[in-house]
């Protein structure tokens, strides 16, 4: 058994283990949907929030692991390596604005502001 399979073990694995993740989430978001008390509120979230970390880690290791066979058994100038580098770059630079657009002191201003008031406040953001 040399490096390459071990590594490919790991990143098929890896994926497996992201898509778990997700799928864990989801059901806690459908679960939480049919939720009607506090407790089964807590029940749901106490088995949802399981998934973040075994999805957190299972990406990291996805990443790493494609990282390594891009640069052993491809080369970076693969279309398709190329695309997905971009596409991944492009997706954290989203993700990094969304959070910073949605936790802005300003945002959470007119969020308690629609929270309180009678009328629909979302033509205003």
């Amino acid at each position: 058994m040399n490096i390459y399979t071990i590594v490919l073990f790991l990143h098929i694995i890896s994926a497996i283990g992201v898509c778990i993740g997700i799928s864990v989430v989801l059901l806690g978001v459908a679960l939480l949907r049919r939720a009607q008390r506090v407790e089964q509120v807590r029940t749901i979230l106490a088995f949802a929030t399981t998934a973040f970390p075994i999805a957190g880690v299972s990406m990291l290791l996805l990443l790493a692991a494609g990282f390594y066979l891009a640069l052993s058994a491809w080369s970076l100038r693969t279309s398709w390596i190329a695309v997905t580098l971009v596409s991944l770059l492009l997706m954290i630079a989203l993700e990094h604005e969304r959070h910073q657009r949605d936790c802005s002191p300003l945002n959470f201003r007119r969020a308690s502001m629609n929270l309180f008031s009678s009328r629909c406040c979302s033509s205003r953001l």
